[in-house]
């Protein structure tokens, strides 16, 4: 019952975050973790991916993680296969996950499948999601040597599938996400399991041997709250793809935005705008006079638009500053930062997929370095694209940095100047080199299962 229970706390929690109705919200996020330190041993329904979005740290968050794994633990005693050889020749990597369509995953994750050395590596991409008929998912399929939909599957059936297919090295996409097919990973179907992009937080479980990260997002210093081996590829852990294009931008009369204001923006979902985010907006707000904050809101979020827009008169800012932007397809999505001035980011979960949307449109973004992996993302990205200077390390540095780009002048202009001209040559947006990274990094995780030793990798620029 008590997990019965504490799935429901994590799904109260969570929808009360999507909809940012604040009320009563860090009562419940307090009941959450005294249920987490209340257990000590037993698998949990305290839902990890939903705690990464709440205040926590490192080690509570390997604590959810590790409590959750433990649903999966008589799979995995039964999946505890004896070791077998990998691949002299080619290695053979797996991707899994349900994210193989229009789905940020996808949208990053593009270029990678198409990029791996093939004299190399032989490429599975086994899909547990929707075909959503979308010329990505047309793109994504092409990208793979051999592609499975399992939909229909069940975890036993594409465990065995990938067992059959001598995959060396399975990558989970997926992590602790919506829809995600941790149940095959239990089953242990390959030698070597890695989880990688999908989910910015440790799974603290024994059937995950690595997590990719970088030295901003995953430092080494902090190896001991993940309970995978660390990987740090040398610029961000983040695999963009340098062909998405970018539609013709309306103008900002067309979007319902001033002409002649400062344009912040932010948008990421809905779950990670907290009171303490908005709080520091607001702050800003007061001190930019005529400025808007533009946020997106999907057709379903009428009741998201009405909160935060209450949220903004109860702190005194006319809710009309609160600006709504619709759901559109990615290209024409993706002009709409060429009508921002900046982009604010949110915490302890920062913008992932959307901050380098902005910084591939040319829109610069300003963070807070955070203590956990979701919250050090943004920074890792504005370090590889050449911008460490909109890092704080402070929401008080935050809230007077944002006041200070927004009124003195030139200085926006020249974050955007800079960033259109050299980010598309930056790290954060070669595919190619973070391909070959991931690849050297496969290499050394093969060479330490071969040498039966498993220890951080540090891949070399």
């Amino acid at each position: 019952n008590g997990a019965h229970d504490d799935a429901a706390l994590s799904e109260f929690i969570f929808l009360k975050k999507r909809l940012c109705d604040w009320a009563g919200l860090a009562d419940l996020q307090a009941r959450f973790r005294e249920a987490l330190r209340a257990n000590t041993s037993g698998a949990s329904g305290l839902t990890p991916f939903s705690f990464l979005s709440d205040p926590s740290s490192r080690a509570e968050q390997r604590q959810a993680a590790r409590a959750w794994s433990r649903r999966y633990r008589q799979a995995a005693v039964a999946a505890d296969t004896p070791r077998r050889a990998i691949s002299d020749g080619r290695l053979r990597i797996g991707y899994l996950s349900a994210d193989l369509y229009e789905h940020a995953t996808g949208v990053l994750a593009a270029g990678l499948f198409e990029r791996h050395d093939r004299s190399a590596f032989e490429i599975f991409g086994y899909s547990t999601g929707p075909d959503d008929g979308s010329s990505l998912r047309a793109r994504l399929v092409a990208g793979f040597d051999h592609f499975l939909d399992a939909r229909a599957f069940t975890a036993e059936r594409l465990a065995e599938r990938i067992r059959d297919d001598r995959i060396d090295i399975l990558v989970d996409l997926k992590g602790y996400t919506d829809d995600a097919p941790t149940a095959v990973v239990a089953l242990r179907p390959a030698p070597i399991q890695v989880n990688y992009l999908g989910y910015p937080g440790t799974m603290g479980a024994d059937f995950v041997d690595y997590l990719i990260g970088d030295a901003i997002a995953t430092p080494l210093e902090h190896a001991a709250d993940y309970f995978e081996t660390l990987v740090l590829l040398p610029d961000s852990y983040q695999i963009n793809d340098d062909r998405r294009a970018i539609g013709a931008a309306p103008s900002r009369s067309a979007l319902g935005l001033p002409d002649d204001a400062v344009v912040f923006c932010c948008f990421n979902n809905g779950y990670k705008i907290g009171p303490g985010v908005f709080d520091a907006w607001m702050q800003i707000l007061g001190a930019v006079p005529g400025a808007v904050l533009w946020l997106l809101a999907r057709n379903s979020d009428a009741p998201l638009i009405a909160n935060l827009r209450a949220e903004a008169e109860r702190r005194g800012v006319a809710p009309e500053r609160l600006v709504f932007a619709a759901s559109r397809p990615n290209a024409e999505y993706l002009a709409l930062y060429r009508r921002a001035d900046l982009f604010l980011d949110t915490w302890p979960y920062n913008a992932h997929t959307t901050a380098s949307d902005a910084l591939w449109a040319g829109c610069p973004l300003l963070t807070v370095l955070g203590e956990t992996f979701a919250g050090r993302v943004a920074a890792s990205l504005l370090n590889a694209a050449g911008l460490p200077e909109l890092i704080v390390t402070s929401v008080a540095a935050y809230v007077s940095e944002a006041i200070a780009l927004a009124t003195e002048g030139k200085r926006l202009e020249r974050l955007r100047e800079r960033l259109m001209r050299d980010a598309g040559a930056s790290p954060l947006f070669d595919t190619s080199a973070t391909t070959r990274a991931i690849e050297s990094a496969y290499m050394q995780m093969a060479q330490q299962y071969r040498a039966g030793i498993r220890e951080p990798i540090r891949v070399a620029r």
